[in-house]
């Protein structure tokens, strides 16, 4: 199950003579629980063992984002420009819970019981700056060159308990710093054909793995 509660906005503004102006605003609220039967089971076809697990998992999550870009008019002369920066955070608060109780006092006279606890909470910020500029060689020959520069600042805590007795914590704050770009060149050789040559550098930010397991 879940709720969701969300909003966006975009504004765009031509005041000023050589260039346009773009916000663009989000906001996101939401709330979810995952769970289920952990053995999908039915009690009265299982008796005379009692098999009963169950899982469940609540989750918040808050994020927003906010971008702001400056480009050329449409019309002006020359090559066209547009830079811009974007903001971007993470909040995420999750509790786990997953337990119950296996017996077997037919066959084996074997019991188990599980009472797992786990509260984790993850943060992430992302600033990023970035550029492009677009323009033409003639009739036929059109390039493009553009680069992107992000910082990515995240931070991961959780406990675990089994019945209640701590049984462990982790800790993981990963930074990264991380830059990407790209160079074209596209030339048209008729209506429906053209020669294109692109050079180009993506990236991903790191992460880590909240056990040994894993």
């Amino acid at each position: 199950s879940q709720r969701a509660r969300g909003a966006s906005l975009r504004v765009d503004w031509r005041g000023a003579g050589f260039a346009d102006l773009s916000l663009l605003a989000a906001w996101v609220d939401s709330d979810s629980e995952h769970a289920y039967d952990g053995d999908w089971g039915n009690a009265a076809m299982w008796a005379p063992f009692v098999y009963d697990f169950r899982y469940d998992a609540r989750r918040e999550r808050r994020h927003r984002s906010l971008e702001l870009r400056l480009a050329s008019r449409a019309d002006a002369a020359g090559p066209a420009w547009l830079v811009g920066a974007y903001l971007f955070g993470l909040d995420e608060h999750i509790r786990e819970l997953s337990g119950g109780d296996y017996v077997d006092a037919v066959v084996y006279d074997f019991s188990l019981a599980a009472d797992d606890r786990l509260d984790s909470r993850y943060s992430a910020t992302h600033l990023a700056v970035f550029g492009e500029l677009d323009g033409t060689l003639g009739s036929r020959w059109r390039w493009s060159l553009g680069g992107r520069v992000e910082r990515r600042d995240a931070d991961y805590s959780d406990a675990s308990t089994s019945f209640g007795l701590p049984v462990g914590a982790q800790s993981f704050s990963p930074r990264n710093s991380m830059w990407g770009g790209h160079a074209t060149l596209s030339r048209d050789l008729g209506r429906s054909s053209s020669l294109y040559l692109g050079v180009s550098r993506g990236y991903k930010a790191g992460g880590f793995n909240i056990g040994l397991a894993v």
